[in-house]
């Protein structure tokens, strides 16, 4: 009788050492995705920790835990039409519906993105995809001025001591209507 107990006291440490390994291996990937580590590599293991942190969530960062909580991004345009008049402060997403809004959100986002810090080229086809958003809805103009401003918001602290959120840009691009040629 003694035996077996013993084996079954074996067992269910086993199993609560395999759950402390899996609790301690996932808390090492939440804490490398805090950091932002990436893990590199064309490899079996690598791509199952990629998959892995992605699925559980792991390599999120948890940004929500972050003191500076809230950033967010918008575009506004200012579009110039053929004799130099300026119309300014144009949003995309002023009409749409909260669906649509998000959506444009999360497209505004993209500028902030790891890809569009290393790339200036993808920040710049991005600018260009939602300037012809605007050259679509002004026929009239020829120049669209993009400003993305980053919201950037304030401590309860320093709200305290009068300084206030405000919106900061951080990108501005200018793009022209391309004039397209009737073929002969």
């Amino acid at each position: 009788m003694n035996r077996r107990s013993d084996e079954g006291n074996i067992t269910v440490s086993f199993f609560q050492g395999m759950v402390l390994s899996i609790a301690l291996g996932h808390l090492l990937l939440v804490s490398l995705g805090a950091v932002y580590k990436d893990f590199p590599g064309n490899n079996p293991v690598s791509a199952g920790i990629q998959w892995y942190s992605k699925a559980s969530g792991a390599d999120s960062s948890y940004g929500f835990f972050a003191p500076r909580v809230g950033s967010k991004v918008r575009t506004i345009f200012d579009s110039i039409d053929g004799g130099g008049v300026k119309t300014t402060n144009l949003r995309l997403e002023k009409d749409s519906g909260r669906e649509a809004a998000i959506r444009l959100g999360g497209f505004y986002d993209e500028f902030t993105s790891k890809e569009a810090e290393e790339d200036p080229e993808f920040r710049q086809q991005l600018g260009a995809t939602l300037a012809a958003a605007i050259f679509t809805e002004h026929p009239e103009a020829v120049q669209a001025v993009l400003h993305l401003e980053e919201y950037d918001p304030v401590s309860m602290e320093a709200y305290r001591q009068g300084e206030r959120s405000s919106w900061e840009e951080i990108y501005q691009a200018t793009f022209a209507r391309i004039e397209e040629k009737p073929s002969p």
